[in-house]
C-alpha cells in the first residue's frame, strides 16, 4: 500500500498528510496531553508522555494502517523520538512502498 495523501504528498498509513496523521494518532494515545503538538515535541517524557503501551500502539497503528512491519532497528529515538522524526518515518515508509 502506498502511503500518500490524495495530492502524492507524503501521507501517513491511512491516505492523509503524514503529519497530521501522526498528530491525530499520538493525540488519541495521550488523551491528556493540553499542550502544542509541535514537530519538537517529544513523544515520550518531556511531552506527550506516551509509555510503553502507548509507543506499541503506536506501532501497531503504523503497521495495520500501511501494511509494514516495522523492523526492530527502526523502534529507536531516532524514529519515534519526536514527532517530527515519526513524520520522517511515516514519509519514508510511503517512499519505500509506492
Amino acid at each position: 500500500m502506498a502511503i500518500l495523501s490524495r495530492s502524492g504528498a507524503p501521507a501517513g498509513p491511512d491516505g492523509a498528510p503524514a503529519r497530521e496523521w501522526a498528530v491525530a494518532t499520538l493525540l488519541e494515545l495521550a488523551p491528556g496531553y493540553r499542550g502544542a503538538v509541535e514537530d519538537d515535541t517529544p513523544l515520550a517524557e518531556g511531552g506527550l508522555c506516551l509509555d510503553s503501551i502507548a509507543l506499541i500502539t503506536l506501532v501497531a497503528a503504523i503497521e495495520d494502517r500501511s501494511g509494514v512491519a516495522l523492523g526492530e532497528d527502526q523502534l529507536c529515538p531516532e524514529h519515534f523520538g519526536t514527532v517530527a522524526r515519526l513524520v520522517r518515518l511515516l514519509e519514508s515508509i510511503g517512499r519505500r512502498h509506492r
